[in-house]
């Protein structure tokens, strides 16, 4: 959500996927009104090519992964009668 001079948020609600790529390298998923919510310039239609297209990066996916194993294991060993 982005915040215009005035003290009005912008609200982006996507109801169907139309990407575009900004000028900053991340994918706007709702197309030209997200980035332009978000005060990015659009360069392209689509996805963005290089980086991570907007999305977590690695190290955030590999630390959502570590947390997902170890509630895992944590819900197991509550189960078994570990803890």
């Amino acid at each position: 959500m982005a915040e215009l001079g005035n003290g009005i948020d912008l609200i982006s609600f996507c109801f169907r996927a139309d990407p575009v790529c900004g000028a900053d390298g991340v994918t706007y998923w709702c197309g030209c009104p997200d980035a332009a919510c978000h005060g990015a310039r659009v360069v392209k239609t689509g996805a963005c090519d290089t980086g991570n297209a907007g999305s977590a990066s690695v190290p955030g996916q590999a630390l959502l992964l570590i947390h997902i194993v170890w509630l895992f294991l944590l819900g197991l060993s509550l189960l078994v009668g570990v803890f």
